[in-house]
């Protein structure tokens, strides 16, 4: 496994190909304006086709932004607009202060985007019976740079603080943050389809320090899938997802339907969740290693339809990525990462299989690029009767979206206790000791109310159960895959 900088990745399978359409090469690719229209760059990224006077009344609305806010803020915050000018929105957070008259011209833009593209510069069409291979496409835009953030540490004593880091060291611009939630939406398919490709995502957060959030079609989202029957799927390449507007996808299935195989949902939805997690092709690794039998590979693709001639076949198959770009592991043949191609094409007569499912190099790299924080140990005093709980946090051991309470008995400890977890609806989820019987819950993340504490209660005089006032407010530092135990070691001071 090996991760990339620079570069968006357009995967898609090519067989044998049929013919029948044609395809053009166009120095910007399917984002190419038909002839009369041109980018309308209002912000970084933005290739929805305008006419040119369009353009130039969007650079003009960028230059006038700060003039046409309202300097005392207002019901929008820093962003209010002075009367008479409303936002852009030419995006959700477009904020760009402009006239009515500007604004309804941008949704009417946005809605007429795809038909103002040259077609015949976008993608070809391929039958994805037989070998398959990938495309990678340059592309203009960078994602923005990383910002420090600041995450949640549990300390010995049980209090949460906020610890700042700086961006990982020595991983590419294009990795998000570890722990990072990534907000997933899908436009189009089947329920059945749409589930899959559910199931299939979440088998990157099994093995990485990442959360995905699947929301509703209509909210911003990192991650924005849609569907099709043109033959083709792909991905971009981890953050440069930052660089695409809002109403073009970041990630594409092109051949999935209700009938589609097990395999063959898991074959292609993890591995294109690899590329939007940042990952390349092991193909091109500075490491592969592959022996290729040039010629027969140039014939192989200038045979097909459209030809690629040999400059394409170099920069999609034969170039490898420099060490200095990349970070990347040891060539793994079995990697998600990387599709197979027939003996027939190497010197050396060493083909690679068809890849299905993570290999162990994939969930052992991936939890290197995207690290769970250490356990967090230490020990909870409640201040009423010497009282004494241990307390274990583990990361990344439960499923993605629960967190699991499990609550124990010392060996001197009898009486009832309980903890009860806060969670919605000003409700609580309790767990009790009784008889020394261990208790646990394993609860949805999504659940849990971050804005108030776990509380403790123990049978103190006559068994009475009681409402101690020590509170442990810790819920915002317990990612999904979390585990808390607590072992209520003593209660009565000796």
């Amino acid at each position: 496994m090996n991760l990339f900088h620079g570069r968006i990745v357009l995967a898609f399978s090519i067989g044998i190909l049929s013919s029948g359409y044609s395809w053009a090469i166009c120095d910007y690719g399917p984002d190419t304006c038909k002839v009369g229209y041109v980018w309308r760059d209002a912000f970084t990224g933005d290739h929805v086709c305008v006419t040119g006077a369009t353009r130039t009344q969007a650079a003009n609305d960028n230059k006038m932004a700060s003039q046409r806010r309202s300097p005392t803020g207002g019901s929008y915050g820093p962003d209010t607009c002075k009367v008479g000018y409303v936002w852009r929105e030419a995006t959700p957070s477009d904020h760009v202060c402009v006239s009515g008259i500007t604004r309804t011209q941008t949704k009417r833009d946005n809605s007429l985007a795809q038909s103002r593209r040259d077609p015949s510069c976008a993608l070809p069409r391929p039958n994805i019976a037989g070998i398959h291979f990938e495309l990678e496409k340059a592309t203009q835009t960078t994602p923005p740079p990383k910002q420090s953030h600041t995450t949640v540490k549990i300390m010995p004593d049980g209090s949460a603080v906020g610890v700042s880091q700086a961006p990982l060291a020595g991983v590419p611009d294009k990795m998000w943050d570890p722990g990072q939630t990534l907000r997933i939406r899908m436009t189009g398919g089947t329920a059945i389809t749409r589930s899959k490709v559910r199931q299939y995502a979440m088998e990157w957060p099994k093995y990485a320090n990442i959360r995905f959030e699947f929301v509703d079609d209509s909210q911003p989202a990192e991650i924005k899938i849609d569907f099709g029957t043109d033959g083709f799927s792909w991905s971009v390449v981890g953050r440069d997802a930052l660089s695409i507007p809002f109403n073009f996808s970041t990630m594409h299935f092109g051949w999935f339907d209700d009938n589609t195989s097990d395999t063959e949902f898991s074959r292609v939805v993890v591995h294109e969740f690899g590329h939007a997690l940042g990952l390349i092709h092991e193909h091109q690794s500075p490491v592969s290693g592959i022996q290729w039998d040039k010629e027969k590979v140039y014939a192989f693709f200038s045979s097909q339809t459209p030809p690629w001639d040999r400059g394409m076949v170099d920069d999609q198959v034969f170039n490898k990525y420099s060490v200095s770009s990349t970070n990347y592991s040891q060539f793994d043949p079995t990697s998600i990462m990387e599709y197979s191609f027939p003996a027939s094409l190497t010197l050396n007569g060493v083909g690679v299989p068809g890849n299905t499912t993570l290999s162990a190099t994939d969930k052992q790299f991936i939890a290197r690029w995207y690290p769970f924080p250490n356990a967090a140990v230490g020990q909870l005093r409640t201040n009423d009767d010497c009282d004494q709980i241990d307390f274990k946090v583990e990361y990344g051991v439960e499923a993605n979206d629960k967190v699991h309470f499990l609550l124990s008995p010392g060996s001197t400890v009898t009486w009832w206790k309980s903890i009860e977890v806060p969670v919605g609806g000003n409700a609580y989820q309790a767990l009790e000791i009784h008889d020394r019987v261990s208790a646990d819950r394993l609860l949805d993340k999504i659940s849990l109310d971050s804005s108030r504490p776990i509380r403790f209660n123990k049978a103190k005089f006559l068994g009475v159960h009681t409402l101690l006032g020590y509170r442990w407010d810790v819920i915002s530092a317990l990612p999904g895959g979390s585990r808390v135990t607590l072992n209520w070691t003593n209660d009565h001071c000796h």
